[in-house]
């Protein structure tokens, strides 16, 4: 849920027995970036977006898949990138395509 804390524990588990708890920062989601431009061009399909000002923005997050499936493919983005290109999708398949913004809440 969009500005929402999290808190993500982990530890491994190994022959010798689990180690030991591990803090990971949480962080949440920004609401979607509302204004994505996708160019469909002969064999690839590219996709920006405006950069998000925000002090604590951490990376982006592109989500995407066929409409019909439940599955979505993620990729990660430093904040710096702001365009991206996907190829070898499938032809005459409908896509939808979500970019989040992702920040630190604590440090």
């Amino acid at each position: 849920t969009s500005f929402t804390n999290y808190t993500i524990g982990v530890r491994a588990h190994t022959v010798a027995g689990p180690g030991e708890w591990i803090d990971i920062k949480a962080a949440t989601l920004l609401p979607v970036i509302k204004d994505l431009i996708v160019e469909i061009l002969e064999d690839i399909v590219i996709i920006n977006w405006t950069p998000l000002n925000h002090t604590e923005l951490t990376s982006y997050v592109l989500e995407y898949k066929q409409t019909n499936e439940q599955i979505s493919q993620t990729i990660i983005f430093p904040v710096s990138v702001v365009s991206t290109g996907l190829p070898r999708l499938q032809r005459d398949i409908e896509y939808v395509f979500q970019v989040y913004g992702v920040f630190t809440i604590n440090k």
